[in-house]
């Protein structure tokens, strides 16, 4: 029987196409693997943002800008493919909502947030620029709603409640409702007033500073106005260098309708409390003195030496009830500096830039 031989050639060329195929196959395979492991950038941190967000109420009232906000995404955004599903946004001095969403891949990748929280709901889209999958910065905007304009609420002590209220408004639709016990302490709603507005000024205020208020019928102490005084560059509401003058315009037993009281320099009674600018010595005055003293007090005190809080700005607005009590109060449109906060429902918009 005849053998017929391949030639060496022949050989030697299947062996090289082999060998090619082979090694084709792993490139592809490489490049395949490589595609699927493809991660999104690393949004698990804490991002400050500094904002410029402007909250309007729905009878086109423009009510006040805020400055900050935080963003808390605790999602390993590498492990989950871009899928973020825990996070937080905190606009400072209004509302705290759950947000979730997706983060895009590559160095500049499209970040979309939304959801909501007890009094409001947002939205953010935003450009993250990242290194080497480490975010450096996030840009972009705020939207959002909410059932009340800015403001927070606060109930310290036992048995106490504050609540957005649609039950009784004196201007509108909402309110703030302050239930009080039989605990002393504050039960307040507060917000942060225009900037520019300083102490000195409450020793000639004679209108455009008042605050309408439902006290029910035969109780007794109504709302107390707090007004928080800081030097010009410190940070710490109850540290160095600041003060809380308590104006007391209705102590009186209320009669269950709206009552507008006036806050004026020359005719209503004021207390005060407050930290020194040197090494935060206390200083204080319970005794019930008419506003337009207020100001020379504080500069008369032994610890504040040479130093004068004339110059000191107002930071934050606190209409609360103190004094121990079982008692309904609520309160609604509160005006500082011809400034009326209404607690309307709102709309805010704005930019931010924030870093972790």
């Amino acid at each position: 029987m005849k053998i017929f031989k391949v030639p060496r050639f022949r050989i030697r060329t299947l062996a090289l196409l082999t060998t090619t195929l082979v090694l084709l196959s792993t490139l592809v395979g490489s490049t395949v693997i490589a595609a699927a492991n493809t991660t999104a950038v690393q949004m698990m941190d804490t991002f400050t943002a500094e904002a410029n967000m402007t909250f309007t109420d729905i009878d086109g009232n423009r009510i006040t800008t805020v400055k900050a906000a935080t963003l808390i995404i605790t999602d390993n955004t590498v492990a989950t493919f871009g899928v973020i599903a825990n996070g937080t946004l905190a606009i400072s001095g209004y509302a705290t909502m759950t947000v979730t969403g997706y983060i895009g891949k590559g160095n500049n990748p499209t970040l979309v947030l939304s959801g909501s929280g007890t009094d409001a709901k947002a939205t953010i889209i935003a450009k993250v620029h990242a290194h080497v999958g480490v975010v450096q910065t996030i840009t972009g905007t705020i939207n959002g709603v909410g059932t009340h304009s800015q403001g927070t609420l606060g109930d310290d002590p036992a048995g106490a409640v504050a609540s957005w209220s649609v039950a009784q408004q004196y201007d509108g639709t909402t309110s703030a409702l302050l239930v009080a016990d039989a605990v002393t302490g504050s039960t307040y709603v507060q917000f942060t007033p225009q900037t520019g507005i300083k102490l000195s000024q409450l020793d000639t205020i004679t209108t455009g500073w008042s605050v309408a208020h439902r006290l029910e019928n035969a109780t007794s102490y109504g709302p107390q106005v707090e007004l928080k005084f800081q030097k010009k560059g410190t940070s710490a509401p109850d540290g160095v260098a600041h003060v809380d003058v308590t104006l007391l315009p209705y102590q009186t037993t209320g009669t269950g309708a709206w009552v507008v009281s006036q806050l004026t320099g020359a005719a209503t009674n004021a207390i005060y409390y407050g930290n020194d600018t040197v090494d935060g010595t206390a200083f204080s005055d319970g005794g019930v003195a008419l506003l337009n003293t207020v100001e020379a007090a504080i500069n008369a005190e032994g610890v504040m030496g040479s130093d004068s809080a004339s110059a000191w700005e107002l930071t934050r607005v606190r209409v609360e009830l103190w004094e121990a009590g079982a008692r309904d109060c609520w309160i609604d449109q509160v005006t500082i500096n011809g400034k009326v906060y209404s607690f309307e429902p709102a709309s805010f918009t704005g930019n931010f830039k924030a870093v972790p």
